[in-house]
């Protein structure tokens, strides 16, 4: 569609105008009228398309904005490359825009280093990090909050690069600073402690690692109350905790008092008591994966058995006003996990036919039937014998062993035809690594409603050895 051309006559017009010559404007308006037909039948005609390669354009440099936008996308979709290098784009531009020492850029720099650390770039991330803190307490002092961000981090950047004690230390000053800045009692703290606690599980300090998670129970507790239900997050994650440390009888006693708590609010027909039920039937599962027999102590009377837990949520799930065939088919899996874990093999296999089938009236039923029947799926773990073996890292001085296998798992869930690939020392741990897997119990996988075979299975089992 061509451009209309301006009028001759109102362009004349105004340009005579200007400079007040009126007996000008008079005629120009009649020279106007009388070419202003001509003109119009007699337009130029368009340029010619140019008949050689077109020259690309260069890409129009993105903006601080949307540069942020596109780099939120990259997270949400879980791309680190993409998003680190997004970050640095990003960082530059706020560079640009507020200046190196703006209150904006310690976000900023905080930002791209959580960014790198989750890329694998430590080392990027530890100077961004620093970098973020220095401006942070040149900006607004030693004890500012806006330290929090970026201390709290460079602690996980400290732990990826298995430097316990500095992550530990890290921590604690982020912990401290949080105290003072937010209130003894402030949330914020909580992530601390858990960092602090995972690193020092790394170190095999166990107690201390549970001392820091009952802080942050209790922290949790005193903020919320004890019988508020929005404690019950923190009080799911510390039953992990004490799951992990062996103390299963401890872990169950906070579902029970979970499930009390829900009925208390919604009565026992509460749809929301199906979470800590599953949970209560996970902890008698975790039970029977290990051969240790202190990992198996007797629930105190009064607490239910994962038959009975399982049973339950599976009859609240039916009636629930709206009955999801998804979350039905995962109790009926579960049901069918605990079956597997103790050796009532029949009723599992039953079990699992019976989750295939509810799944097809799911909405997203073909991938969930992927992902829970498309591979092989360890039901019991037990723990590999760790004698004359550490951890790696434990301890200076240690040389790093392996043992990697493959096996097949057959429609029965057990495994066979295992074989050991790589071993070192050579057969250090051969015998322990064989034995894990003929006590291991699998979910098989499934074919069209029914349990098969699976080949080319691996298990790997990495440790530390004085040389």
């Amino acid at each position: 569609m061509r451009a209309v051309r301006p009028s001759p006559l109102r362009h004349s017009a105004w340009l005579v105008q200007a400079r007040g010559h009126w007996r000008t404007v008079l005629v120009a308006c009649a020279i106007g009228l009388s070419l202003a037909p001509a003109l119009a039948r007699d337009e130029p005609p368009e340029p010619p398309e140019p008949t050689g390669p077109r020259q690309a354009e260069a890409p129009t440099p993105l903006g601080r904005i949307e540069l942020e936008l596109a780099l939120g996308q990259a997270e949400a979709d879980a791309e680190p490359a993409r998003a680190a290098a997004l970050a640095l784009e990003w960082l530059a531009a706020v560079e640009t825009e507020f200046g190196s020492a703006a209150p904006e850029r310690v976000s900023a720099l905080t930002r791209t280093g959580r960014a790198q650390r989750i890329a694998g770039e430590l080392d990027g991330a530890e100077t961004l990090l620093r970098e973020a803190l220095q401006l942070s307490r040149t900006l607004d002092g030693p004890l500012s909050p806006s330290q929090l961000a970026p201390l709290t981090e460079l602690a996980r950047v400290y732990q990826a690069m298995e430097e316990y004690p500095l992550a530990i230390a890290t921590f604690a000053e982020a912990q401290g600073l949080s105290r003072r800045t937010l209130g003894l009692l402030n949330l914020a703290q909580l992530d601390m402690l858990d960092g602090m606690a995972e690193s020092l599980i790394a170190l095999e300090a166990y107690d201390e690692a549970e001392t820091r998670q009952r802080e942050a129970f209790d922290i949790a507790e005193r903020h919320h109350g004890t019988d508020s239900l929005a404690l019950l997050p923190r009080l799911y994650e510390f039953a992990g905790w004490l799951r992990r440390t062996g103390k299963l009888a401890e872990e169950r006693a906070l579902y029970m008092r979970a499930i009390a708590m829900l009925e208390a609010d919604g009565g026992a027909e509460d749809p929301r008591l199906i979470e800590p039920l599953r949970r209560l039937a996970k902890s008698h599962q975790y039970a029977a994966s290990f051969i240790d027999p202190r990992a198996m102590p007797s629930s105190p009377t009064g607490h239910l058995s994962a038959d009975q837990a399982l049973g339950r949520a599976l009859v609240l799930a039916r009636g629930a006003e709206a009955p999801s065939p998804a979350v039905e088919a995962l109790l009926l899996i579960d049901q069918g996990d605990w079956s597997m874990a103790i050796g009532r093999r029949v009723a599992a296999l039953d079990r699992y036919r019976e989750a295939w089938l509810r799944l097809g009236d799911a909405e997203d039923g073909a991938r969930l039937r992927q992902a829970w029947f498309g591979t092989p799926a360890a039901v019991t773990a037990p723990q590999p014998s760790w004698r004359g073996v550490r951890p790696r890292g434990s301890e200076p001085g240690l040389t790093d062993g392996q043992v990697i296998a493959t096996y097949s798992v057959n429609a029965q869930g057990r495994a066979e035809n295992i074989e050991i690939i790589e071993s070192y020392p050579p057969g250090r741990k051969d015998t322990t690594v064989r034995r894990t897997l003929r006590e291991m119990r699998f979910r098989p996988r499934f074919e069209d409603g029914e349990p098969v075979a699976s080949d080319d299975q691996r298990y790997s089992f990495l440790f530390g050895v004085r040389p």
